[in-house]
């Protein structure tokens, strides 16, 4: 990280950036923090643990599970609102609250998008008429004064500006769920001479969710919030650097200490501390500020995602500091003090903190002995400016860390240093994205799609092999696109209404029970199965072909010109039959495991019927490749749809390294599809350097975490704004930095190098039957464990003197099939007798738990 953070600094220089052509002074310090810090631990309780310790980029790495993950207050309530949404509209709604006794401390917390006015028993409780703060601002109000014994009327006026709109109520007592927005309230657009009392008349009905708290567009960006997810864990660290911005002179109590900190000097500045976290621990100092005479003033606008924000403007600007934490984290800044006020924005670049943060600027008064708090985001960066007219006594500044604590089961090391920190790199983006559920990114868009959990999931069933958080996350996701029908009944929607991420539902259940046998919970799916994959076959015409006769809202593939025109495009349409040919292949994989075989003869009937069209229709007949997308190729390959001839023609005319595809805009999304491709074509060294070239480009341009789009070729000057959304950079590089810099659906190239580099693939549920492949490609070794139900597999594959050496520890139930280059084998000593494979390899099969030593040669 230390050298990720030198290559930055230097990268900064080379395109020198606008803001940084002042007199800036960089003073090397770790900040104040009079709060206590948590302690980590980086051991590992798994074989070989101190071996990769050293090579985690996440401070939590090493700690411990809650034995009883549970929601303290159950389940979040939702966003409600009438059946239809229009600008300058007001709504009205209802709920009745019956209470048998008088709660203790009942609190309410309150939103709407844009105004609200809410009334209890008739009286008015609370409003937010003014649309400054905007709808992250919640109210949280005691309302025991307004509530008695028996029913209880809940009634809210709502206004909505424009764009999205929702209201959202939350009432808790002694940890408890009262009350909360979802479908039983009732809902209309004209209430009658009654209101705000008991309504009357046909105009009411039940209210429509318009998404649950924590996704859709306003994510879980309301402040204050209580948190409902008590398996969330919070740590608390310091900045890694601190940069004065402006006038250095209104700063004192700064105090140097050695950037790099050793074992000795950490434990005398916390001696508690122990591990080796990158989130070093800090020296306990005192910041003093003495702001300028002229307060900084503040002017309302909205981003483009419709979330208000606070710009600061200043003719004589107020002090200033930027933060470093030295990596992307998940979480918020915590500040304590007294004499004024302290205005903290946040960004995952520094361009980002510097010029747009994300969600604006949040002002936090300093009262003393209270701790105030930003929203809940990710960042790298954070700017620090001081409001007020006399000294200001900072006494504590944090980073709230907030992560889900998992122990990572897997590991990953080789001869090449960057392919390892690659791994790692993978591993803690798809971390950082396991939060209330796994979202897409933990600053945007904060919410459960599926086509980005199906990569991230795969990184967790390697890295974490998590049951809990991955089953919340896909049983939410597909329940949403039932929209409370009965689980047999057909779907209101695709999952997340895009047609190909009800496919990308099927495969991640599929990779789901492959890597933890939990049959259990696949039969818990198993009519919702059978629904989505009805509801899927509405989409196709007579001659099965996919053609939208659904009219879904929008096709989505990829962030690619050809591919996200709304609602769909010829090559979208093309790339989402292909992906449904894989959904329904998974799809009956698992029918068949869950005994349906009445259901699984029935969707292999059809799953042949589409691949037969594909290949008919979707197929160029003079080229024989699938358009001339790279997208579009990698999924002929991937759902096993291109025959063949196909095959042959698609890395002739696509995949192959010279072609011009390669200068086509993809995603690391769909980039995951393309390396997987070139695998299942036999060119594995070609997907690693072009690895090496893409998910290394990021590396070398300083990311600690993967990002949601990225293009070697783009430019460097300001390259956060130019990862732009339509795949023109030249067009429109200013987005105000919408892209994420950690995405979980950029994750994949984790799964890759466990699959086919280290070469570890279940085949049957639970790893009972794994394949065991290596791959180094011209690598020297390669180590690393996989985790099954039944304990860990641990590796590791040597190349000496034109043998391949494989260490291998099998646990019990596990039956692994062992290939490696040559044509003969010895295992722990013994000549055995080897099968051949294709491409000059040979294979055997281990049935029985224990450590084998297996050397093959001839190759």
């Amino acid at each position: 990280m230390k050298s990720s953070l030198k290559k930055e600094n230097t990268m900064m220089h080379q395109k020198q950036y606008d803001w940084l052509n002042g007199n800036w002074i960089l003073i090397t310090v770790l900040m104040c923090a009079l709060f206590v810090g948590g302690s980590l631990s980086a051991h590992s309780q798994w074989p070989h643990g101190r071996r990769f310790a050293r090579y985690s980029l996440d401070p939590t790495y090493g700690l411990p599970l809650p034995k009883v993950p549970v929601h303290a207050f159950g389940n979040p309530p939702a966003w409600i609102w009438a059946s239809t949404v229009g600008n300058h509209q007001s709504v009205y709604l209802y709920k009745t609250l019956m209470l048998q006794s008088l709660p203790d401390h009942p609190m309410v917390y309150v939103t709407a998008d844009n105004y609200f006015t809410l009334y209890i028993n008739g009286k008015k409780v609370t409003a937010h008429l003014s649309n400054v703060l905007g709808w992250s601002h919640a109210r949280r109000i005691n309302i025991s004064r307004f509530l008695r014994i028996g029913p209880n009327e809940f009634a809210i006026k709502a206004t909505n500006d424009g764009g999205p709109a929702g209201v959202i109520l939350w009432l808790i007592s002694a940890g408890k769920t009262l009350l909360k927005t979802d479908r039983s309230w009732q809902v209309c657009q004209q209430p009658g001479n009654n209101w705000p009392g008991h309504p009357t008349g046909k105009q009411w009905h039940p209210a429509t969710v318009e998404a649950v708290y924590g996704t859709g567009p306003w994510a879980d960006a309301v402040h204050p919030w209580p948190t409902h997810a008590s398996f969330l864990v919070h740590l608390y660290f310091q900045p890694e650097r601190v940069t004065v911005i402006h006038d250095r002179r209104a700063f004192s109590g700064l105090h140097t200490l050695a950037r790099v900190l050793t074992a000795k000097n950490a434990a005398a500045l916390r001696p508690e501390y122990r591990g080796c976290s990158k989130l070093a621990p800090a020296c306990r100092v005192r910041l003093l500020i003495h702001p300028g005479r002229h307060a900084p003033q503040f002017v309302h606008t909205k981003n483009v995602i419709n979330q208000p924000i606070l710009v600061l403007t200043s003719a004589d600007k107020a002090p200033e500091l930027l933060l470093s934490f030295g990596q992307e984290v998940a979480g918020r800044i915590q500040v304590r003090g007294t004499g004024g006020t302290v205005i903290i924005g946040t960004g995952e670049s520094r361009g980002e903190a510097l010029h747009c943060p994300w969600g604006g600027v949040h002002p936090l008064p300093l009262k003393s002995g209270r701790t105030e708090s930003t929203p809940y985001s990710a960042f790298r960066y954070a700017t620090v400016q001081f409001q007020g007219h006399g000294p200001i006594h900072l006494n504590g500044l944090r980073l709230d860390f907030k992560y889900y604590p998992v122990k990572y089961r897997g590991a990953f090391a080789c001869s090449d240093p960057l392919l390892t920190k690659i791994w790692y790199t993978g591993a803690y983006t798809a971390h950082l994205c396991m939060q209330e559920q796994i979202w897409d990114g933990p600053k945007r868009d904060r919410a459960l799609w599926m086509g980005d959990l199906q990569i991230s999931g795969q990184t967790i069933n390697n890295v974490f092999l998590d049951h809990f958080l991955m089953k919340l996350s896909m049983t939410q996701v597909r329940l949403q696109a039932q929209g409370g029908r009965p689980a047999d009944a057909l779907p209101i929607s695709y999952v997340n209404n895009l047609p190909g991420y009800s496919n990308a539902w099927i495969c991640g259940l599929a990779d789901f029970y492959r890597h933890t046998g939990d049959l259990k919970y696949i039969q818990s799916q198993h009519q919702l199965l059978l629904s989505m994959l009805r509801y899927m076959k509405l989409g196709f015409n007579n001659k099965n072909l996919f053609v939208n006769k659904l009219k879904a809202g929008w096709n989505f593939v990829d962030w690619a010109p050809q591919l996200i025109a709304a609602p769909d495009t010829p090559q979208a349409n093309i790339a989402t039959d292909l992906y449904t040919c894989w959904g329904v292949r998974r799809a009956v994989f698992l029918l068949k495991v869950m005994g349906d075989s009445v259901h699984a003869a029935k969707y292999v009937a059809w799953e042949r019927q589409l691949i037969a069209a594909a290949r008919q229709y979707l197929a160029n007949p003079q080229t024989h490749t699938f358009t001339n997308i790279r997208q579009v190729n990698a999924m002929a390959i991937d759902s096993h749809v291109a025959d063949a001839r196909q095959k042959r023609a698609i890395y002739a005319r696509i995949l192959g390294p010279q072609d011009p595809s390669w200068k086509q805009v993809a995603t690391p999304y769909y980039n995951n599809f393309v390396i997987f491709a070139l695998s299942h074509l036999g060119h594995y060294r070609q997907a690693l350097n072009f690895i090496r070239y893409y998910w290394g480009g990021m590396i070398h341009e300083g990311a600690t975490t993967f990002w949601e789009k990225y293009d070697p070729s783009w430019p460097r000057i300001h390259f956060h704004r130019y990862l732009d959304n339509n795949g023109t950079p030249e067009s429109n590089p200013g987005w105000n930095y919408l892209i994420s810099l950690c995405h979980g659906w950029s994750s994949g190239v984790t799964n890759w190098l466990t699959d086919y580099t280290l070469g570890v693939q279940p085949l049957s549920g639970g790893f009972s039957r794994v394949s065991i492949a290596p791959h180094l490609c011209g690598l020297h070794w390669v180590m690393g464990r996989v985790p099954t139900p039944h304990g860990l597999i641990v590796l590791k594959v040597n190349k000496i003197s034109g043998h391949e050496k494989l260490a291998v520890t099998l646990p019990e139930s596990v039956h692994a099939t062992i290939v490696l280059p040559g044509s003969s084998v010895t295992v722990n000593g013994k000549a055995v007798k080897a099968d051949r494979r294709p491409g000059n390899r040979c294979g055997l099969d281990l049935h029985k738990a224990g450590h084998y030593v297996i050397i093959s040669s001839g190759g």
